[in-house]
């Protein structure tokens, strides 16, 4: 019974290495669920602007706000991309290191692995997102 438990988990930990860096799955896996909520960043609610409950909500809520991707802000002075994704705006809202104390998503952040996740995708070129919009 150990030994099955100790191979499913393995499994897991497996499967997560997996996990492309894309938009759509970014959206679909992590931002919908969390944040695209009925309540918050939805099609029918919109907060701020944002909707993450589809991706083509997603990719309009990155291409209205380019800074939460690719803007990075240096007290007042804002560089065009980032060289590092823990220097975005959506880093830092789901990190909860914004300077203004924002988290999101409000009810309970994010898991750690789902943050490391959407910073490596960032870093590795937004795929879905850049590709599509490029770095303007």
């Amino acid at each position: 019974m150990k030994c099955l438990l100790l191979a499913c988990l393995l499994a897991a930990c497996a499967h997560d290495d997996e996990r492309p860096e894309t938009l759509a799955y970014v959206t679909e896996a992590i931002l919908a669920p969390n944040c695209g909520t009925a309540n918050c960043h939805s099609t029918w609610k919109h907060e701020e602007d944002d909707v993450f409950d589809t991706v083509a909500g997603a990719l309009a809520a990155m291409q209205n706000k380019n800074r939460l991707l690719l803007a990075c802000q240096h007290g007042q002075i804002v560089l065009d991309p980032c060289d590092d994704a823990r220097e975005t705006y959506l880093y830092a809202v789901i990190d909860g290191s914004d300077r203004f104390g924002n988290r999101m998503p409000l009810d309970q952040p994010l898991a750690n692995k789902d943050i490391k996740f959407i910073s490596e995708w960032i870093d590795s070129g937004a795929d879905g997102y850049v590709s599509l919009v490029g770095s303007n």
